[in-house]
């Protein structure tokens, strides 16, 4: 996986949506995901406090959360990575979308085709 580094104030690190795929493909192939709903397994890439701050999370297709993912503890951040994420009202987001949730919202992230999603949360 090759990463591009801006560098400048505050040093940002900017990952490519390919690089983005390939480090979800390691880790699918490398262990076991957690069952999060039937057809919907997240990756976790970083826990704070017991929680998952980042995660990849595939979507089966036709798969989508059955109750609200709601986020009571943190805002979620998440980039459509590969295939289409029905987002609720905002209709249909494709790859490389950004969806910012803040904290106190709640969704029914699902999808038709299948895809998979990068998931950060930034207050964890």
């Amino acid at each position: 996986m090759t990463d591009t580094v801006m560098t400048g104030t505050g040093g940002f690190h900017v990952t490519s949506l390919t690089d983005l795929n390939d480090q979800f493909e390691e880790l699918q192939n490398g262990t076991g995901g957690i069952e999060l709903h039937p057809g919907i397994t997240a990756y976790p890439v970083l826990w704070s406090n017991g929680s998952v701050k980042e995660a990849f999370v595939c979507f089966d297709a036709g798969a989508r959360y059955p109750v609200p993912d709601r986020h009571d503890t943190s805002a979620e951040l998440l980039v459509v990575i590969d295939g289409d994420l029905d987002c609720d009202a905002n209709g249909t987001c494709p790859p490389g979308t950004l969806i910012y949730g803040p904290r106190g919202s709640s969704h029914y992230p699902g999808t038709r085709y299948g895809c998979v999603v990068h998931v950060f949360y930034p207050d964890l």
